[in-house]
């Protein structure tokens, strides 16, 4: 065989290489996951706070009442702690850590929402987070040679 020759088999595995499709791992697009995570993250933390104050508002009201208790007022400030908490469980969870709290948080079993509608979340939540990884697992770099 000619040298030509050997360049031309060489330059046809390079074309074929060239033409072969990429995997999925390495086609995943982590910066526009990480823009739909980030658009999840502001309406997460704002239930999360609007959660946190409902908490906050129940614990002060109990340690201002110890001695005298008002069962009327703290079934209201309970109430609306968790009726906060329940809303926080219907809105996407943007990262894996929320999703944790979600599944921490649905054990309790006087929710103002149903088992149903708190899983249907979690599955909806799995669901996107799989499809949106911002980190390229197992990403294999194509060799052209």
């Amino acid at each position: 065989m000619s040298a030509r020759a050997i360049d031309r088999q060489q330059l046809d595995a390079f074309v074929d290489k060239c033409l072969e499709p990429l995997p999925d791992e390495v086609l995943v697009d982590t910066h526009m996951n990480r823009l739909l995570r980030s658009a999840r993250q502001a309406a997460w933390w704002e239930a999360d706070t609007a959660t946190e104050i409902a908490r906050l508002k129940l614990d002060l009201f109990r340690a201002m009442h110890r001695r005298v208790r008002m069962p009327s007022e703290e079934r209201e400030l309970l109430r609306a702690y968790r009726a906060a908490k329940a809303k926080q469980l219907l809105v996407p969870a943007h990262d894996k850590a929320c999703l944790s709290w979600k599944r921490r948080a649905a054990n309790d079993d006087y929710l103002p929402v149903s088992k149903d509608e708190i899983d249907a979340a979690i599955a909806a939540d799995e669901a996107f987070l799989a499809s949106h990884p911002t980190t390229r697992r197992g990403a294999v770099s194509p060799r052209l040679t």
